[in-house]
């Protein structure tokens, strides 16, 4: 294996590991062409930062926790932090190795499939290791505790090791059996958006899991221990009782699958690879060889509607679409699990603060980096083709946003409905009246995002990620998000001090017909600014 060879693929393929980064940095270069700006080590760069500031962020939740009492909570935040790397390495490893489509490019070279392989899984390591670095002050802090003295900190290191060994060995057979999947289907595209969806969502249950749990021990007066995960319990026993039987079977049984992964790995992953590429680019051919399907017997209407989906599917934009809207119900989980939780007692009275809560959830389903958000320039060359044909691009544009709203919208109301009517019990008229609220924010949301497609419209993008860049759409959905949350929880909180101080029927009703008068008013504005002139 020549080194020489595996960094200068290492350096390509690191611009495959993360398309939305290396938007961001063409963009800049752009903006900047006199200015010398090195694309792999720009995003090397951000991968370092996101270490650090995930390293810090986490650091604090694992100060107030004894883990010589309680070695479950160790297990099991070990493990959720392991999925969580596992999981997002999982999505890198699949951009990097059968996303990226250069591969086949190496083939004719003088080239290993060893080394194509390892600079492969080398530039997957900023997403493994971006997860997995809150791990360190954890294993800092609860092996300090186990060993009384600094002396802990020596066993940091190894066992750090065998953990991002472990991590990677898992993502790389689990992205081995992926790619036999695929060199047996046509549809990689499919199979693509719902690896990301899936992952992205468990990933996100998972963190929230780990943050709540954490902060409940933290805060209670009578923490409770968690259960053991005793395969990961081998990491906590090696240093708190070195010579037990039970550190030695867990140990061994680590080291164990280890050794099989790496044999497994070395001897029928890496040597298949080139031979999975190939396989997959026949059936690609293949299917592109196949004759397409006629659309004889269907409406013009029920065409459309098939050309509007074919459109999205796309990972990355069905997970941004949903993840925002559903990220707020994740919050809700550990609290409802614990059954403690109700809002069956609230006055009816409150309906216009019910109202205004539901407008602000609202705000999160008008994504910019979401279907509507992205939908025209979505259609690429087909748009200027589309206007040439005999049909009305008006109602065409107006019909693809209806339909694109009831899908953006309509799962994430659906996972609304189920928490307020099983599990929160808020009174029916309150229920009503915030899924009112959330329906009519997230429609003038949704044609606020649709109109800022129309605005930037982009139709020679490769990734995804571009759209996603323009008009710093990631700063307006952070900087959005945060700035939402604090303005609407200080009108609540206000609303709520002001109804019980003077009159809740006044003020609510008050508040209701405020917050309609703004919404028309904002209706308005749109179409004499949007529909009207299309």
């Amino acid at each position: 294996m020549k080194w020489s060879n595996v960094w200068e693929l290492t350096k390509i393929n690191i611009l495959y590991s993360n398309p939305q980064v290396l938007a961001s940095v063409k963009k800049k270069k752009e903006k900047k062409p006199e200015k010398k700006i090195s694309a792999y080590k720009s995003m090397m760069r951000q991968q370092m930062f996101g270490m650090l500031i995930m390293l810090v962020l986490y650091s604090y939740m694992f100060m107030g926790i004894d883990y010589t009492l309680m070695p479950g909570m160790f297990t099991v935040q070990l493990t959720m932090f392991m999925i969580i790397s596992l999981v997002y390495g999982f999505t890198s490893f699949f951009s990097i190795f059968y996303d990226s489509n250069d591969t086949k490019l190496y083939l004719p070279l003088p080239l290993k499939a060893s080394e194509v392989y390892m600079a492969k899984l080398l530039a997957a390591q900023g997403a493994v290791l971006t997860y997995l670095s809150p791990i360190i002050p954890m294993l800092g802090i609860s092996y300090w505790q186990l060993t009384g003295s600094a002396i802990g900190l020596l066993w940091v290191l190894p066992m750090l090791g065998l953990i991002i060994i472990f991590i990677n060995l898992v993502g790389l057979t689990l992205i081995h059996f992926i790619g036999e999947l695929l060199v047996r289907s046509p549809y990689k595209k499919a199979i693509s958006a719902s690896l990301m969806a899936i992952s992205t969502v468990l990933a996100v249950g998972v963190i929230l899991f780990v943050q709540f749990s954490s902060q409940n021990q933290m805060l209670s007066k009578h923490p409770t221990d968690m259960p053991n995960i005793y395969l990961i319990r081998g990491y906590y026993d090696m240093v708190a009782r070195p010579f037990s039987s039970e550190a030695f079977l867990n140990f061994v049984l680590i080291l164990l699958m280890i050794v099989v992964l790496d044999i497994f790995v070395s001897r029928r992953v890496v040597p298949s690879y080139f031979q999975q590429i190939l396989a997959m680019e026949h059936v690609q051919s293949s299917k592109r060889q196949r004759k397409p399907r006629t659309s004889k017997g269907m409406t013009v209407k029920q065409t459309l509607t098939k050309h509007h989906l074919s459109t999205l599917a796309d990972g990355t934009l069905i997970v941004q679409t949903y993840i925002m809207p559903l990220l707020y119900c994740f919050i809700f989980i550990p609290t409802l699990l614990q059954g403690k939780f109700s809002l069956s007692d609230i006055p009816l009275g409150f309906f216009g603060v019910s109202f205004l809560i539901g407008s602000i959830f609202g705000f999160f389903f008008g994504n910019p980096n979401s279907f509507l958000g992205t939908a025209i320039s979505l259609e690429r060359e087909n748009y200027t083709f589309l206007k040439t044909l005999p049909i009305n691009f008006k109602s065409f544009l107006i019909d693809k946003f209806l339909l694109l709203s009831l899908l953006q919208h309509g799962f994430p109301l659906m996972v609304y409905m189920i928490l307020l009517f099983f599990f929160l019990k808020p009174p029916l008229l309150l229920t009503l009246v915030f899924l009112s609220g959330v329906v009519l924010t997230a429609m003038l949301m949704g044609q606020v995002v649709y109109w800022r497609d129309y605005r930037l419209l982009t139709l020679n993008w490769q990734n995804i990620s571009q759209l996603f860049s323009r008009g710093k759409s990631n700063l307006l959905v952070a900087f959005g998000t945060f700035g939402l949350l604090i303005i609407g929880s200080l009108m609540t909180m206000f609303s709520v001090m002001l109804s019980v101080r003077t009159s809740i029927l006044v003020v609510n009703l008050s508040l209701f017909i405020i917050l309609l008068c703004l919404m028309a008013g904002l209706q308005f504005f749109i179409y004499r600014g949007f529909w009207k002139k299309l």
